[in-house]
């Protein structure tokens, strides 16, 4: 079940970054003419929704892999918008044009994006906590030569442990 909602939130991300590196990249190089259908455009907050939908992309990639990074991708993309957030108040404050619209939709992406996050840690939090314990229990004494091996009480069972500590380390900083 975990697989499909990963799956369904990957599409769902990758399908909110095409439109959004479409819309912006129409604004940016004037396609389509969608340039003078989205009126008083701040450009910088343009670019900045261009950055985050690369960004989106490359969260999709880190979300089918099951990669953690890609909540910090996400994060980055977050701060991205707030920061974009910041300058387009300051714009507004000189006196510069803007559309209302503009005020919403990035408190929208945002927000959007914080949920993405949220979800994408949610459904992998506990394979990723899973797999570092048991990598840190059975394998990083064979990286420091500690004496200390797991006994009979540990708490993973016995077929787990043979297999983990039977595996070769290939990539003693691998957290999943």
């Amino acid at each position: 079940m975990k697989k499909y909602a990963t799956i369904l939130l990957a599409v769902l991300l990758g399908l909110f970054g095409a439109l959004t590196f479409y819309l912006s990249t129409s604004v940016i190089l004037d396609l389509f003419g969608v340039r003078e259908s989205e009126g008083q455009y701040v450009l910088f907050v343009v670019w900045a929704n261009w950055v985050c939908s690369v960004l989106y992309f490359a969260a999709v990639y880190g979300i089918l892999k099951r990669r953690k990074w890609a909540f910090y991708v996400l994060l980055a993309s977050i701060g991205i918008l707030l920061l974009a957030e910041i300058g387009l108040q300051v714009h507004i404050s000189n006196g510069g044009a803007y559309e209302q619209k503009t005020v919403f939709a990035l408190f929208f992406r945002a927000a959007l994006a914080a949920v993405f996050a949220w979800l994408f840690i949610g459904s992998s939090e506990s394979e990723a906590n899973s797999s570092c314990y048991y990598w840190c229990m059975f394998n990083l004494h064979k990286t420091i030569d500690w004496p200390v091996q797991p006994t009979t009480a540990s708490p993973v069972p016995r077929s787990i442990h043979r297999r983990l500590s039977s595996t070769p380390l290939r990539n003693p900083v691998r957290i999943t």
